[in-house]
C-alpha cells in the first residue's frame, strides 16, 4: 500500500481532488455512533487504539447536476424531518463535507480499470434498488466477533439480506473478484478491515488534529 498524507485543504478540496469512480471511501467522524465504531475497532488495530475510520462508501461518479455521487449503505436519522433511511443508498459526496461526518477522510484507489469500475458501480447500485437494508443489530454480531476473535465465522447476528457499510463495499468489490478481507467473513469486514487490506492500492488520507479526536486517536 502506498499512503499519501495531505494537510492544509477542506474535506471539499480532498475529495475534488481524490475521489475517483469505483474507488473506496473512508470517514471518521464525531457523533456519538462513529465514536463508539472507531472505540469497538481498537480490537482489530495494530496498536490496539481507535481506529480513525467508522464509515465507508464506494463513488459512483458525476451525474447530470453536476455533483459526484456515492452508493453507501448507511442508517440516517433526520429527526427534523421524522425521517429514518435505513439501508443501501445513493447520496452526494458533499453530505461529508463537514468534520461531525469526516473529520478524517480517505480514498482507497485499487487501480480498477473502467470496466472494472463500471462492474464495481452496477453491483453497488443493484444492491440499492433492492434496498439491501443495514443491518443495527449486525455491529453487534461484530463486536462479539472481535471480541471472541471469531471474526472469520459468518455473523449470526446480521440480519438476512442486509449489509452495513463496509461489508456492503466487500460485496460490491465480489464483483471483479476481490476480497479486501479474505480472513474475515464479509458480514463482520469493518472499514478498518478495508484500511488494513493487503490488496495493493493507494490511498490518500487527511486527518484533522483537534481537541475532540485527541480524546480517541
Amino acid at each position: 500500500m502506498s499512503v499519501e498524507k495531505v494537510s492544509n485543504i477542506t474535506n471539499a478540496e480532498f475529495w475534488g481532488r481524490y475521489l475517483k469512480r469505483g474507488a473506496v471511501g473512508l470517514v471518521g467522524g464525531t457523533t456519538w455512533i462513529h465514536k463508539a465504531i472507531r472505540e469497538a475497532e481498537a480490537l482489530i488495530t495494530p496498536d490496539k487504539k481507535p481506529s480513525m475510520w467508522a464509515h465507508a462508501f464506494i463513488f459512483t461518479g458525476r451525474k447530470p447536476d453536476g455533483h459526484e455521487w456515492i452508493a453507501e449503505s448507511n442508517l440516517i436519522t433526520e429527526l427534523h424531518k421524522m425521517q429514518i433511511i435505513n439501508g443501501a443508498q445513493e447520496n452526494r459526496i458533499d453530505s461529508y463535507y463537514r468534520a461531525e461526518t469526516a473529520l478524517n477522510c480517505a480514498v482507497l484507489d485499487f487501480g480498477l480499470s473502467d470496466a472494472d469500475a463500471d462492474k464495481v458501480i452496477g453491483k453497488a447500485l443493484d444492491m440499492v434498488a433492492k434496498k439491501i437494508m443495514y443491518p443495527v443489530s449486525g455491529l453487534i454480531g461484530t463486536l462479539f466477533a472481535y471480541l471472541f476473535k471469531t471474526e472469520k465465522w459468518r455473523n449470526l447476528w446480521n440480519t438476512k439480506n442486509a449489509l452495513y457499510c463496509s461489508a456492503f463495499v466487500q460485496e460490491a468489490y465480489f464483483a471483479v473478484g476481490i476480497d479486501l478481507a479474505p480472513t474475515t467473513a464479509t458480514t463482520n469486514t469493518s472499514p478498518e478491515h478495508l484500511w488494513q487490506t493487503k490488496v495493493f492500492h493507494k490511498a490518500y488520507w487527511v486527518y484533522i488534529i483537534t481537541s475532540q479526536t485527541k480524546k480517541i486517536s
